[in-house]
């Protein structure tokens, strides 16, 4: 199961329109809705495949934004302790 069955580069396309970060695309692989059915992630079942390292660089973007989000964050509530 690989291939484009979507085209190719509509993600990026859409996170430039949109003014978003593109943070990557993972490869339809069967080891991926397999995982997802058995409850074996990808990332568990297959670490060194194709799918499971782009899968994991977007979680690891995803993570460092949030972080950087949060710390930015200046609407945060004041906690007094008496």
């Amino acid at each position: 199961m690989r291939g484009e069955f979507f085209g190719a580069g509509g993600g990026e396309d859409l996170a430039r329109v949109a003014k978003v970060p593109f943070l990557g695309a993972a490869p339809m692989e069967l080891s991926v809705r397999v995982g997802g059915d058995s409850g074996e992630p990808v990332v568990v079942s297959r670490p060194d495949s194709e799918a499971a390292k782009a899968l994991k660089s977007i979680a690891e973007q995803v993570a460092a934004r949030v972080s950087v989000e949060a710390l930015n964050q200046k609407n945060t509530p004041t906690i007094n302790v008496e």
